[in-house]
């Protein structure tokens, strides 16, 4: 009786010890805090998109911690599976790069390729939010260097209200598949913006 109620009082003591250290380190870094309660979660997740989708809802527009950019950056070049890799992709699809960690855009060029490739295979099935791949496509390419982008040439402003071009997306699409099949290697692509000699750009504000 003796000795469990010793092997009791250390575990006791060691799981305060364990709530203190993770306090500690929540109110010192909340970045490294945040990471370290992410990983095992998503690790045991049966459903990565789902999860992904609910921490990019958490974030409430926030930008994607460095520690969980990173991991899920690594995750993107060894992904356990081709479902885990779509998942990740569409997580910076619908964040758009506006709130993308910096890692994402320096990401190796054979994943970079990985990733547009989906991204031209899903093109069709967008709809409206085709843009999104668009500027996600331009921000690999150019190794990160964009800020607060937006996609031009597929609206109008009437009475200071931007309304959309019929079939703008479209002809997009087109030029943007184009450019992709244009050539095997990715550094002669690389050089060349999907939409060049055209109305479509990829715009980056300016700070």
């Amino acid at each position: 009786m003796g000795r469990k109620l010793v092997k009791l009082s250390v575990a006791v003591a060691l799981s305060f010890i364990l709530v203190g250290a993770l306090l500690c380190l929540a109110v010192r870094n909340r970045d490294t805090f945040r990471y370290v309660v992410f990983r095992p979660s998503y690790s045991f997740s049966s459903d990565h998109a789902l999860f992904l989708q609910q921490y990019s809802e958490s974030l409430d527009g926030g930008y994607v911690p460095g520690g969980i950019d990173e991991f899920l950056c690594s995750r993107l070049q060894f992904p356990t599976s081709e479902s885990e890799f779509r998942a990740i992709v569409y997580f910076y699809l619908h964040r758009c790069c506006w709130h993308t960690g910096e890692r994402f855009g320096h990401v190796p060029d054979t994943t970079k390729v990985r990733i547009i490739a989906l991204l031209v295979h899903d093109l069709d099935t967008l709809g409206q939010t085709r843009d999104s791949a668009f500027i996600l496509a331009e921000y690999l390419r150019l190794d990160g260097n964009l800020w607060k982008p937006r996609f031009d040439g597929a609206d109008t402003v009437i009475e200071n209200k931007a309304e959309p071009i019929a079939g703008a997306l479209d002809d997009a699409s087109q030029l943007f598949k184009r450019w992709w099949e244009s050539s095997p290697d990715w550094q002669t692509k690389k050089r060349i913006s999907p939409w060049q000699g055209s109305r479509f750009s990829v715009h980056s504000l300016q700070a």
